[in-house]
């Protein structure tokens, strides 16, 4: 245990007790799934892995609806994935965190990256965006369910997260750094979206409701708010409907 981290130790007790009950007597009880409680530990894995899969949005093949049309001056340019680029991401490795299936650990990327590592890097990311594909090991994923809320023994209250490849990971954030760019250049993004955009907040996002609110107030109206959310909304996304957005937006090929 590193001297700099005295109380690494009982960080790391923490965790292993608390994770000894995790996915005790597991089990799945929904419209999709059922089963019985099991204490089996390859049972509970594919007893979540049967509910994750159930939550996916299959939408039945058929016409998708036309999303409102977007004029466009342009499409999303290509994207030239050269050394320096791939370096400056490699610059930003977070090496405390885990590999993924292929057991390339961010410290040696980390480590090798002024030795010409990023060079063949930038050949792959290249290649794989121009063939459209995507090597083997990038579509594994180690899976860990994270618990959320409600009763430990039932799937439905878990989450997955995927831990990818470290080198995948780094293709993804240049093509999104490219795709955030167009979409900016172009105010694609919704003046009202506040979250997963660079310079706003649900801070500032308050800011404005409550300034919306005072001036109603001051012209003597009365405030009712309702608040909703969208269940597991990123898993049940439906992609065919997704791609169909996404194309009116012009970003299409390598991309798609």
């Amino acid at each position: 245990m590193p001297k700099e981290k005295p109380k690494g130790y009982m960080e790391l007790h923490k965790i292993q007790i608390k994770d000894q009950g995790r996915y005790r007597d597991l089990h799945v009880d929904t419209e999709d799934v059922k089963s019985e409680k099991t204490d089996d530990n390859k049972q509970k894995a594919e007893i979540l892995s049967e509910y994750f899969t159930s939550v996916f949005t299959n939408e039945p093949q058929g016409n998708i609806p036309e999303p409102k049309h977007i004029p466009l001056d342009k499409k999303i340019e290509e994207l030239n994935i050269g050394t320096d680029l791939v370096l400056k991401h490699l610059q930003k490795i977070k090496t405390d965190k885990s590999p993924g299936p292929d057991n390339l650990h961010p410290r040696l990327l980390f480590e090798v990256k002024e030795i010409g590592i990023a060079e063949p890097l930038g050949i792959i990311f290249s290649q794989s965006l121009t063939q459209k594909v995507v090597p083997k090991d990038w579509k594994s994923a180690l899976v860990s369910a994270i618990f959320k809320k409600g009763n430990k023994s039932q799937a439905k209250n878990y989450r997955p997260v995927s831990l990818t490849s470290v080198v995948c990971k780094i293709m993804e954030k240049i093509i999104r750094e490219h795709i955030i760019s167009y979409m900016k250049e172009n105010k694609l993004f919704s003046n009202k979206q506040y979250g997963f955009i660079s310079g706003r907040s649900t801070s500032l996002q308050l800011l404005e409701v409550i300034d919306k609110w005072t001036e109603a107030i001051d012209n003597g109206y009365e405030i009712d708010c309702i608040y909703t959310d969208f269940m597991k909304a990123f898993d049940t996304v439906p992609h065919r409907r997704l791609v169909k957005k996404i194309e009116n937006f012009g970003i299409t090929n390598p991309f798609l």
